[in-house]
């Protein structure tokens, strides 16, 4: 769904977006949308639904943010990559999407630098391989065991590391 914040109201939508992917885009006027959720109670409760997920997921963002350091936020960057758009290969998980290191920099809040030898730390550990077309997890579990350490982090309870009993 995008963009989930110009659906509702008058407001321009406030950023564009690039795709590093082939990608369809499909574009419905807002009335027409707004008509079909009149229409259809369970489909505006799948929207609901779709906007709670979306809400919770820019929570943890915020609160990776404020309460992370480099090693931690790139490391679940990529974790939610694997998680999104992963292949399991033969034990491993590719993430066919390639991104800059200077894209990654922006999208968590570091710069470049600090990213590259994030990223070459990774590679020497045997964690991850990189290239152009994408990173490659070897171990996915020793990634999330390395930011998630605590029982009430958010990143633990949204990777269910420590479920409850």
């Amino acid at each position: 769904m995008f963009p989930h914040t110009g659906q509702f109201g008058s407001n321009p939508y406030p950023t564009t977006a690039t795709t590093v992917i082939n990608t369809e885009l499909f574009a419905l006027p807002i009335s027409s949308f707004e008509q079909i959720l009149a229409g259809s109670p369970s489909i505006a409760f799948k929207m609901m639904a779709v906007m709670a997920s979306e809400i919770r997921e820019l929570h943890n963002k915020l609160q990776g943010f404020t309460s992370r350091n480099l090693e931690d936020r790139g490391i679940s960057f990529l974790i939610k990559l694997a998680e999104d758009f992963g292949i399991r290969i033969d034990g491993n998980i590719l993430i066919n999407v390639p991104r800059t290191h200077q894209e990654i920099a922006n999208l968590i809040g570091f710069t470049r630098q600090s990213v590259t030898r994030l990223l070459s730390s990774l590679c020497k550990e045997g964690l991850l391989t990189v290239n152009r077309k994408g990173f490659l997890i070897h171990n996915l579990q020793a990634l999330r065991e390395r930011v998630c350490v605590k029982e009430n982090c958010a990143h633990c309870r949204e990777h269910k590391l420590y479920e409850r009993s």
